[in-house]
């Protein structure tokens, strides 16, 4: 009798093993058509595999650390959801990186539901484990009653890389009762903590007015990125930080007076430009600091058209430096900079690349008022210059239509990369440059002719009023070997203007063509 016990015993285990086994298989087959080429198959997968749910976990975070597949695991176990709480958290601990990174991830977007398995974490001994918990539970961002206190006491955590990661968690839930540690955090011996610190309290706001005494200190800190935090926190907390920001722009810091005018700045009311604009002078003077040259540069920039004419002198300051950063600022108020334009024009000859480029991007967010003095620089003897304003004018586009009968002049100047930038030019221009062009196709030069039909490709629909000239000058039977243009290069780039105009007229023209080739 007990061996017949032992057998049935025996069968039974043997049936449970291979049914687990089988079950695995399935299991593994279907986390593999997670990563099939076909939709259908990896959906259908996918679907399968939260149906089946929390015995799914397991292979899934097995896989995490396929790079192939992984996206789609995450996704499937953000699906599954609490049940796949409790075996994720121990993959936690997993000694493959890539594995911790992506569970918390997926912890994270999983929500409050993993928050109480995450809290008991952050008492975990291993700091990775502390602070891949602290980064999900940031990720969370669901403001959790118990989350909260917890990280506040992982504030004190022994380890920097936890408390960086604890600020950062901060930051992304903002909340108000966590202002005070934060405060406290800002003078942790960790500049990583002290950044993150001074960013959630930016990130919590106007709430975080409490702090602003401490942030106003830090504005004449020695660590420059900390300064740069803590004036994006306060101008994020907003007016209330005014009143201790506008003294601040009297005193005899330059450091602590550009960044209180770059928290002004940014929050941007009427009272807060006006404090800026009533120390115009000092701010200009300080472009020459490369300490705050950038912080006082986006001052400017909000300021406006009232800078100009104090910036219209400092483009001849001798520091290449502070011309970029000038024409930088110009390029900011755009539009309103219109009376700096004959001083731009001047840049583009400057000995710098970097100043003659920002003097171009200037002038061509300045847009039309700049077209008549870009006009004239058509004529100026560099050619660096002619090239300079002919792609400023194509990138104002439209608005640069009184530019056209220069840009056409310039389809044949001497300048290969002048005549390159021209057709740019010019095909920006749109329908409204046709035209001209229809009459460049007449000029004997046959490269200004390869280029208008070019041109006039670029332009495309806009063209139509063109395939007339475009067809003769495909017919003309004088197109022979001349000056390195043959008749093969001009059927092709015809044929090619043709086909993107795309009427039925065009295309008409390109299927005779091909015949024709055909049959020679």
């Amino acid at each position: 009798m007990s061996n017949l016990i032992n057998w049935i015993l025996l069968i039974f285990i043997f049936c449970f093993i291979g049914c687990g086994t089988q079950e695995q298989k399935e299991i593994k087959r279907l986390v593999k058509e997670l990563q099939h080429e076909s939709t259908e198959i990896s959906s259908k997968a996918e679907e399968t595999l939260v149906k089946i749910g929390k015995d799914t976990v397991p292979t899934l975070i097995q896989a995490l650390q396929d790079r192939g597949v992984s996206f789609q695991v995450e996704e499937t176990l953000v699906k599954i959801g609490k049940e796949a709480v409790p075996t994720l958290i121990p993959a936690l601990q997993n000694r493959n990186q890539l594995v911790r990174r992506r569970a918390a991830r997926a912890l994270s977007r999983i929500g409050k539901g993993a928050v109480p398995a995450l809290i008991q974490l952050l008492q975990d001994k291993d700091r990775n484990i502390r602070r891949d918990a602290t980064w999900a539970l940031g990720r969370i961002r669901e403001r959790s009653e118990d989350a909260v206190p917890a990280l506040i006491r992982a504030l004190q955590d022994k380890d920097a890389v936890v408390r960086r990661a604890v600020t950062f968690a901060l930051a992304e839930i903002g909340a108000e009762d966590t202002v005070p540690v934060l405060v406290q955090a800002l003078q942790d011996e960790n500049q990583y903590v002290r950044w993150n610190a001074a960013y959630a309290l930016g990130a919590i706001g106007k709430k975080a007015v409490d702090a602003v005494p401490a942030l106003i200190q830090l504005l004449q800190d020695p660590d420059p990125i900390l300064r740069f935090s803590v004036s994006g926190a306060l101008s994020r907390i907003g007016e209330d930080a005014m009143p201790a920001l506008i003294p601040l722009l009297q005193g005899q810091d330059p450091i602590a007076r550009a960044h209180a005018a770059g928290a002004l700045g940014e929050i941007g009311t009427p009272d807060a430009i006006e404090a800026t604009v009533e120390i115009l002078p000092e701010l200009i003077q300080s472009l020459q600091n490369p300490e705050i040259r950038d912080v006082v540069a986006g001052v400017l920039g909000q300021i406006g058209k009232d800078t100009v004419p104090n910036l219209i002198q400092v483009l001849q300051n001798p520091d290449p430096e502070v011309r970029l950063s000038t024409a930088r600022i110009l390029r900011q108020v755009g539009e309103g900079a219109k009376d700096a334009v004959p001083a731009l024009i001047q840049l583009l000859q400057d000995p710098e690349w970097e100043v003659r480029g920002a003097a171009a991007e200037a002038l061509g967010q300045i847009g039309k008022n700049a077209v008549p003095d870009l006009i004239q620089a058509l004529q100026n003897p560099d050619p660096e210059v002619r090239g300079r304003a002919t792609k400023v004018l194509g990138q104002i586009g439209p608005s640069a239509v009184d530019a056209i009968p220069g840009l056409i002049q310039g389809l044949q100047d001497s300048g290969s990369d002048v005549r390159w930038k021209t057709a740019g030019a010019l095909g920006r221009m749109g329908k409204d440059a046709v035209p001209a062009l229809i009459q460049a196709l007449q000029n004997p030069d046959p490269e200004v002719r390869l280029s208008t039909a070019r041109v006039l490709g670029q332009i495309g629909e806009g063209a139509v009023d063109a395939i007339p000239a475009l067809i003769q000058l495909l017919q003309d039977e004088d197109e022979t070997v001349r000056g390195g243009v043959n008749t093969w290069t001009v059927s092709g780039i015809v044929v090619e203007a043709l086909e993107k105009i795309g009427t039925s007229e065009a295309l008409k023209v390109i299927a005779e063509q091909e015949k024709e080739e055909r049959l020679r």
